[in-house]
């Protein structure tokens, strides 16, 4: 039914999933003007602008999903994911935060976090969130990785050495965590 906001919305994420986003965004757009409150649509259009690079675009239709639903926790962490792609890590720290704040269980999110404080050098802030990730996720491989890596530039070999083994265990063909591994070893 071309007035049914679901089918509409449907076969934007049909579309969306062939990467054929121009009749994506065309039906998404189209669910939206049948359902001005269709949260998804909204959140499915950031995506589309998001990886088009037209992030501004994006953190547009992601404030517009929350207004539609306040507080949505995706949301405020795909702000965050278009801040830190734009280049402002301060607003992409403030909006990984605010998904945390809505959503306590969101390992992407202090993963993100994580990494963004760890590129600043800032280990102790990012251990506690890759911390968290551990916590929400012990079978992370991302979590226990990055906890391992900002561990080991901190200092503390012991502990990174547990958390490369433990991220060996959940991919053992990522190679960076072993070539780390055998460097923390052969540091110790």
């Amino acid at each position: 039914n071309p007035e049914n906001a679901d089918a509409n919305f449907k076969l934007g994420e049909t579309y969306h999933e062939m990467n054929s986003l121009t009749n994506a965004q065309q039906f998404y757009q189209k669910a939206i003007e049948l359902d001005p409150a269709y949260y998804q649509a909204y959140f499915n259009l950031g995506l589309i602008e998001q990886k088009k690079k037209k992030y501004d675009e994006a953190i547009a239709l992601y404030n517009r999903s929350l207004d539609v639903k306040p507080g949505e926790a995706a949301s405020y962490y795909q702000i965050g994911k278009a801040y830190e792609e734009k280049g402002d890590q301060n607003s992409a720290i403030e909006y990984y935060s605010k998904a945390i704040a809505e959503n306590p269980n969101y390992t992407n999110a202090y993963i993100n976090l994580g990494s963004l404080y760890s590129a600043n050098k800032m280990y102790d802030k990012a251990i506690d969130q890759f911390r968290n990730a551990t916590t929400n996720n012990p079978k992370s491989f991302d979590a226990h990785f990055n906890l391992a890596n900002a561990l080991r530039d901190q200092g503390s070999v012991d502990e990174a050495l547990r958390h490369y083994q433990q991220a060996v265990r959940q991919n053992p063909w990522f190679s960076s965590a072993h070539y780390n591994m055998g460097n923390v070893l052969k540091d110790m």
